[in-house]
């Protein structure tokens, strides 16, 4: 049998090794036997197992609580906190983190009425603000984030620009201080509404310095100095630490995993029914439900040929042109982020030139027809939409 001759050579070559390759030879013959078995040794369950994802926060309850560490204290140190946010609303203090609680938090950040704070070493010891321009500026759309310390000075990043930054060595002690996420825990008005993506903490080192930064593209990595990082995706272990130090966070009240994420394309718009033209249709659709904020074009595209046509902006109507009168066709959209083209919408079809197009699969009247019959009824001075057609 060849296993007990196998057995036999190691046995007899044990008797004449030292302790140290004796273990080497028993890891040797372990990883022998497993290939052998067909046996798989894997490792503990990572991020890069699961799709990629967040944490969705009621904003009334939800939060984070990574506890107390000493790798939470900083000190003089240099450092960097970064994350990404997609903030749907707005209202009392709102955090995307605090170690601590007010007024003696050692570092939090939030977004007051259209304004960021970040304090360090209680309240108000405010380091840097910065007011973004109206609520379009920071909701409903993924934004990177970052707050770093270098060379004595404290700087603020939004999405790769610096737009703060100010002389800072403040000594940011945190002893006994839990490093919350998504809140400050005090009070129900610090809670963060929306998702929170990719939160990674760094003790020692300024990842970003100067007046500009590169955003990621992708999941984020531990690095040297690396004390906790949520990358928060959407499977089984959205909580585990990937740091390499295996911090504990739990999550409370309102928080869960969602697939809403930063590194994804948008989803599929639903498209309406064309309006038919003389050289085309007015087409109209509604926006994505995921991953809507940073759409930067939408491109259709005609009798699923595969080539898309940029609609040159985030605009949901445009007009298609330069078909021929009587022909048919099919046109699907889709949006455009940073991460790439989207998930395409549903075909709807038209007949250039046939007049009227087609209703909704309700039977109503597409919205954009409805706006030409409006302008044609006050121009006849009478009502062009007959009884029994259905209004949307």
């Amino acid at each position: 049998m060849p296993w007990v001759h196998f057995w036999v050579e190691y046995k007899n070559d044990f008797c004449k090794m030292s302790r140290n390759s004796v273990q080497e030879k028993l890891v040797s013959a372990l990883a022998v036997f497993a290939l052998a078995f067909g046996l798989m040794l894997t490792p503990p369950s990572t991020f890069a197992s699961d799709p990629d994802g967040s944490v969705l926060l009621d904003g009334s309850s939800g939060y984070l609580d990574a506890g107390t560490s000493a790798d939470w204290n900083i000190g003089t140190n240099d450092f960097t906190v970064e994350w990404f946010a997609y903030q749907t609303s707005s209202g009392g203090f709102n955090r995307a983190f605090s170690l601590g609680t007010y007024p003696s938090a050692a570092l939090a950040f939030s977004i007051e009425g259209g304004t960021a704070y970040i304090w360090a070493s209680g309240s108000p010891n405010i380091k840097l603000t910065y007011s973004f321009t109206g609520p379009g500026g920071y909701f409903n759309r993924w934004i990177h984030y970052a707050i770093t310390r270098t060379a004595g000075n404290m700087n603020f990043y939004v999405d790769g620009t610096r737009v703060a930054t100010a002389a800072d060595s403040t000594n940011i002690n945190t002893t006994g201080q839990h490093l919350y996420i998504g809140s400050e825990v005090s009070a129900a008005p610090t809670c963060f509404p929306g998702n929170l993506s990719n939160f990674h903490f760094v003790n020692g080192t300024a990842l970003y310095s100067g007046a500009s930064a590169t955003v990621p593209t992708s999941t984020l990595t531990a690095v040297a100095n690396s004390k906790l990082l949520l990358a928060l995706n959407n499977g089984s272990t959205w909580l585990d630490d990937t740091s390499g130090q295996a911090h504990t966070v739990t999550a409370s009240g309102g928080a869960t995993s969602d697939s809403n994420n930063p590194f994804t394309v948008p989803s599929a718009p639903v498209l309406d029914a064309p309006a038919a033209t003389t050289t085309g249709a007015t087409i109209a659709w509604s926006a994505p439900t995921l991953n809507s904020g940073g759409i930067t074009d939408y491109e259709y595209a005609l009798d699923d040929s595969g080539s898309w046509i940029s609609t040159a902006g985030t605009s949901r109507t445009h007009e298609v042109t330069g078909l021929s009168a009587g022909t048919s066709h099919t046109v699907r959209v889709r949006g455009v982020n940073a991460t790439g083209a989207g998930l395409q919408s549903n075909s709807e079809s038209f007949t250039v030139g046939s007049g009227l197009p087609h209703t909704n699969r309700d039977g109503s009247i597409p919205a954009v027809v409805l706006v030409l019959l409006a302008g044609l009824t006050a121009a006849a001075g009478t009502s062009l939409l007959r009884s029994g057609v259905k209004r949307a």
